[in-house]
Order: C-alpha cells, then structure tokens, then sequence
C-alpha cells in the first residue's frame, strides 16, 4: 500500500478509493426533503432510487 501511495504521489495522481454505494444525503432545506420525498412517491418510486437516478442525469449530462 505505501508503495502505491508513493507512486501516486510521483506521478501527481489520486489512488483509486473503494466505494460501497451508499451515503447518507443531508438537505440544507428540509423542504428539499419532503419534496424530494413526494415526487418519489408520486412517481411510484422510493427517495433513495429518485435521488439515484437525479444524480445519473446530471452526469450523463456533464460527460456527455
């Protein structure tokens, strides 16, 4: 591992981090939440896969 950090480091690059796939979403306003909360809803949908899918759009559409 230290050698990997050193030749990342030499390189100027960042080591590749392991994710899980999950985080926690804290909204600033908590009427972001409840109406996050609703469209999921009203879409047939639960807050976690609308917030996923939110998130795709907006890079598909930066690296698109």
């Amino acid at each position: 591992m230290d050698d990997y950090l050193a030749f990342c480091e030499e390189e100027g690059s960042f080591p590749e981090i392991a994710y899980k796939g999950s985080f926690n979403v804290r909204f600033k306003k908590r009427e972001n939440h409840r109406w996050a909360a609703i469209y999921a809803m009203t879409h047939g949908q639960s807050l976690n896969s609308f917030i996923e899918e939110t998130v795709e759009e907006r890079l598909n559409a930066i690296h698109a």
